[in-house]
């Protein structure tokens, strides 16, 4: 799973996201914002971009494992992926593919 479909799963199936996970997520956030206003107003451009890459290494990790644990213990989660390419569509009710355009409503649309 690469982090595009943790993402994913993270997004659209939030209710099952326990409470010390999303806690661990608001303080990434909150660590992001502080690093951030730290390094704009005191001046720490050399030591600002390594701390925001741990801070968002560390956070992707996060939703790696959060999303795992969901696909794990819930096996009526379902990714909607396109039946030409295989790749993930843009939300679980999506009829179309957003790499290839690729098409699988049930009928066209027409109007009366």
């Amino acid at each position: 799973m690469d982090l595009f479909e943790a993402d994913y799963v993270c997004k659209y199936h939030r209710d099952r996201i326990t409470v010390t996970e999303r806690n661990e997520d608001i303080r990434f956030h909150q660590q992001v914002k502080a690093v951030a206003r730290s390094t704009k107003f005191v001046g720490k451009v050399a030591e600002g971009p390594k701390v925001l890459r741990d801070v968002y290494e560390e956070w992707g990790n996060l939703r790696l494992t959060v999303a795992n644990r969901i696909l794990r213990e819930n096996p009526d989660v379902i990714l909607n992926r396109c039946p030409q390419c295989g790749s993930l569509a843009r939300s679980p009710r999506a009829q179309q593919c957003r790499t290839y355009f690729f098409d699988w409503h049930k009928e066209p649309f027409t109007r009366a």
